[in-house]
């Protein structure tokens, strides 16, 4: 069983994954729709999730090809909206650093 595909690109981390989708007509049947995420590892270790997606649309017969499908997917909505993304993740950051330094200062 696969759980998610792990992969550092551009500076994020993307993972993929499946999740099972149940279709019962005459027998219940189990295929995997992919799902995908994009994150980012701040400097004290601790992910921070930007995205996360699942096209249950979508299905395979194989968990592994619909994680593999699931990670190539999170590749390519980075591809397509990084500029997004980097502004979410420096907004996010400017954030948590002002959170930090009300609470220090109390």
């Amino acid at each position: 069983m696969i759980h998610e595909i792990k992969d550092s690109y551009k500076g994020f981390n993307i993972y993929g994954g499946a999740a099972p989708v149940e279709t019962t007509l005459l027998a219940t049947i189990t295929d995997w729709s992919p799902k995908g995420t994009i994150a980012y590892q701040r400097r004290n270790g601790l992910i921070v999730e930007l995205a996360r997606f699942q096209l249950k649309s979508m299905a395979f017969d194989a968990e592994s090809v619909a994680a593999c499908f699931g990670l190539e997917l999170a590749r390519l909505v980075l591809d397509a909206c990084y500029r997004d993304f980097a502004i979410a993740r420096y907004e996010t950051e400017k954030k948590y650093i002002r959170e930090q330094r009300t609470r220090g200062g109390r």
